[in-house]
């Protein structure tokens, strides 16, 4: 209230520390390193409370807790995995093509190759009437080994054969 954010994060980390539980706490500490632009730490501090939202089937909250992270204005990749994880769990079709979209622009930026193979072949899944994408996502796949640790991302091989043939009709 007095607007001394050292000291107000000062107390929240000791609540934080003592109740790693308070809801509160955490929240307004968040905010705080929002405000200082260490958004790394903001979604450490919300990735369990954005859990427990999850399992209690309360994504709004989830995405309005995360949404505080992207209100900057700034590209933070943790927290857009996780909301593309929320959308993608929830149905969330067309939220979740927006998010692979900026996440696959991310991925090559940073040059993460088999991330934006997930990505894009996520994005080919969503809307694969898109026949730029499917084309290049196979173009991609075939020069493209990916690693054990992506191919969880990867889809389904029932998907991937769906995605494909659904390209194949759509070049035809």
């Amino acid at each position: 209230e007095d607007k001394d954010f050292e000291k107000a994060e000062a107390v929240f980390n000791q609540v934080v520390y003592i109740n790693h539980q308070d809801v509160e706490a955490r929240v307004k500490l968040g905010r705080i390193s929002i405000s200082k632009d260490e958004l790394d730490k903001a979604f450490e501090l919300y990735k369990p409370l954005v859990e427990t939202l999850v399992k209690k089937q309360k994504a709004e909250k989830a995405i309005g807790l995360l949404g505080l992270i992207l209100s900057v204005k700034k590209v933070h990749t943790p927290t857009l995995e996780k909301l593309a994880s929320i959308y993608k769990s929830a149905g969330q079709k067309k939220n979740l093509e927006i998010v692979c979209r900026v996440l696959l622009d991310e991925y090559r930026r940073e040059n993460k190759r088999k991330e934006y193979l997930a990505a894009l072949g996520e994005l080919v899944s969503l809307v694969p009437e898109d026949k730029e994408l499917v084309s290049h996502y196979n173009q991609l796949k075939e020069g493209v080994e990916i690693p054990e640790a992506a191919k969880e991302a990867e889809l389904s091989e029932e998907e991937r054969l769906k995605a494909e043939e659904e390209a194949r009709k759509i070049e035809e």
